[in-house]
């Protein structure tokens, strides 16, 4: 994979960097469940479908991180416009909204993870 400054540089702000709807502009889609569970530790997959080799980046707004060990992290899309990210969730409790944005494509999609804690006191 190229080197780039865009790629290596976390920009939690970046997801709201869209194309304005438009004839001909396309629409960011959501490939992945909107919501999902996981365990404290455990990770997730999400995808988006923009552009084929357009950047979407995603920014987490509560704890955990992407495999870069930030917050945000953005990634290249495949020759098909899908883009990969996995999310990690490090404490438990907790509802972790996700937005994911793409400049190619109008439109952000939101994920919401929950985190349950590891081990629960009963």
């Amino acid at each position: 994979s190229k080197e780039s400054p865009y790629l290596n540089t976390s920009e939690p702000g970046r997801v709201y960097d869209v194309a304005e709807p438009g004839e001909g502009v396309k629409v960011l889609k959501n490939l992945s469940d909107p919501r999902v569970e996981i365990t404290e530790g455990e990770s997730v997959y999400l995808r988006v479908e923009t552009e084929p080799f357009a950047p979407a980046s995603f920014t987490a707004f509560s704890v955990g991180k992407f495999k870069n060990g930030l917050m945000a992290i953005t990634a290249v899309a495949d020759k098909n416009g899908i883009v990969e990210v996995s999310f990690t969730g490090t404490t438990g409790p907790s509802n972790v909204a996700i937005l994911a944005g793409s400049p190619l494509t109008s439109g952000i999609q939101r994920f919401v993870v929950q985190v349950r804690p590891r081990y629960s006191e009963n």
